[in-house]
């Protein structure tokens, strides 16, 4: 069995976790920068996108599958204030994604994540390979995730 299986599937659970925290909220409430943060719950979502393909498919030297436009909005060190487009960067990622990640297993199953370019997160871990990166991402989306749940609380 491929060893990264499992964690793909992690974060697969992790993805229907996201979507099942904003499923009943408005547009107007995904909007909202609650008091004490610096980000919103739209925002959140996104960048856990971004962040899965610009550190596994990215760091892989491979084409993300994400519009440009998106990751300019939703990378680290981007703000809410950045977001131009609510409703269709909402429909977007809505979308694609638990198909994201879908679509990063088929590309590793296929052997097209391969020369990985070693990278230093902002949490001072090495990332040195493939599995790194997944192992990461899903430590990262889950911090996000636990970002989100808190926003939703002060709504």
């Amino acid at each position: 069995m491929d060893e990264l299986k499992f964690l793909f599937e992690i974060n697969r659970i992790s993805r229907h976790r996201a979507l099942g925290a904003i499923e009943k909220l408005t547009l107007e409430q995904l909007a909202m920068i609650p008091k004490g943060f610096n980000n919103n719950l739209l925002w959140n979502f996104g960048h856990i996108a971004i962040t899965q393909q610009l550190l596994v498919v990215g760091l892989s030297q491979c084409v993300m599958e994400v519009p440009v436009a998106l990751i300019e909005k939703y990378r680290k060190g981007t703000l809410a204030s950045d977001i131009d487009t609510p409703e269709a960067d909402l429909a977007y990622f809505k979308a694609n994604f638990v198909k994201l990640v879908d679509q990063t297993e088929q590309m590793h199953s296929e052997g097209h994540l391969g020369a990985f370019k070693e990278y230093e997160t902002s949490y001072g871990v090495k990332l040195t390979s493939l599995k790194d990166a997944v192992i990461f991402n899903n430590v990262h989306e889950g911090l996000h995730i636990g970002y989100m749940m808190a926003m939703k609380r002060c709504l």
